[in-house]
């Protein structure tokens, strides 16, 4: 394990404070590592960058939602001692991992807390793409010294490439490769039946944790949506941006007129279904309003590990019969492949009803 001594962390952490305050010091300050050459893997990460990262660490950050439960489910959540209040807000991943219980919450929104991340004498940090891109956060990384490795994806083919970058990292490449395999089993065996099957398609609002935030065109979203055989009624609406969130309106919902509407954020299933303002869309009529299921990650969610899950699950709620599996079978078959844990069904039916699964904000 990296040791520093108490002047060598006096040293960082003033550097840390200058390069904050003073921003143009960074290039004097940056590139601090003392981890031993021969003893790396080097890859290329989301960036484009080139790094070498320690072979073997046994202190990891994850700052990315995305990849803090990948990390758990390549086995190493022990070694995970610093992550985002998303990633520590899963219960059930507290569950099926209980030393996540014991990580250092190291970063809220987008702010890290680059000084406990030192503390921790972290090895190698996992950031998303935003963290990178905002140049006072990249400051912060470049003068800690500890390697780090951004991991981004925008539709289902880059979600598996950043899989099997967490995995490098790692040195866990069977591993992201066994999870790549299960993902991409699920959307051929899941696209072969809707292709062979389907010619009337159900018109689809996908509801991204608030009512109005939804999937735009080329996002995983609507990648996954398509996929389990939904036409999703957004993909090809303008809509506006907030951040990294599309949005879309009331009356935007309201004229699209969906047949279904899939919700991620548990609750606002009843609140639609309540809102005196859809109570003359189709899906409501028809009461084919649904919470999409909540595990370690809440199902298809732009950060989410559980995509294949989230195939699975519309598949099977839009067309019940052309399905001989059962979603609590699949639900139950991808922890015990990927952590080695048994999942009750008690869990199954927590998961399916997002009950108390993820702790609110």
């Amino acid at each position: 394990m990296k040791k520093y001594s108490l002047s060598r962390r006096t040293q960082i952490a003033a550097a840390l404070i200058s390069v904050i305050v003073f921003s143009l010091l960074l290039s004097a300050c940056a590139g601090i590592s003392d981890t031993p050459s021969g003893d790396t893997i080097t890859l290329t990460d989301s960036a484009g960058r080139t790094v070498s990262v320690p072979r073997d660490p046994e202190i990891i950050c994850t700052l990315s939602a995305f990849a803090g439960p990948l990390a758990c489910l390549f086995g190493y959540s022990e070694q995970m001692m610093a992550t985002s209040n998303n990633v520590l807000r899963s219960n059930f991943l507290k569950e099926m991992c209980p030393a996540v219980r014991n990580a250092v919450n190291v970063k809220n929104s987008g702010t890290m807390n680059a000084e406990s991340i030192l503390a921790i004498e972290a090895e190698i940090i996992f950031v998303d793409l935003t963290m990178y891109s905002d140049s006072d956060e990249r400051a912060k990384l470049e003068t800690m010294g500890i390697p780090y490795v951004v991991v981004d994806f925008t539709d289902t083919r880059s979600q598996t490439e950043a899989a099997m970058i967490v995995g490098k990292a790692l040195g866990c490449e069977e591993e992201a490769a066994r999870y790549v395999e299960y993902y991409r089993e699920a959307m051929e065996s899941v696209s072969a039946v809707i292709a062979d099957s389907v010619t009337d398609k159900f018109r689809v609002y996908h509801s991204v944790n608030e009512i109005t935030r939804t999937d735009s065109a080329n996002s995983l979203g609507a990648e996954w949506t398509a996929t389990a055989g939904a036409i999703n009624v957004s993909v090809d609406s303008e809509l506006t941006s907030d951040g990294d969130k599309t949005m879309a309106n009331v009356e935007q919902i309201l004229l699209w007129d969906p047949e279904v509407i899939i919700c991620n954020e548990a609750g606002i299933d009843d609140l639609i279904l309540s809102d005196p303002r859809f109570q003359g869309v189709n899906a409501v009529l028809n009461g084919r309003v649904y919470q999409i299921p909540v595990g370690v990650t809440r199902y298809g969610h732009p950060n989410g590990i559980e995509t294949p899950l989230a195939i699975y699950w519309l598949a099977k709620t839009l067309y019940p019969d052309l399905f001989d599996y059962t979603i609590e079978e699949k639900i139950k078959e991808f922890y015990l492949e990927f952590f080695d844990y048994e999942v009750s069904d008690e869990t199954v039916a927590a998961i399916l009803k997002a009950d108390d699964i993820r702790s609110p904000k």
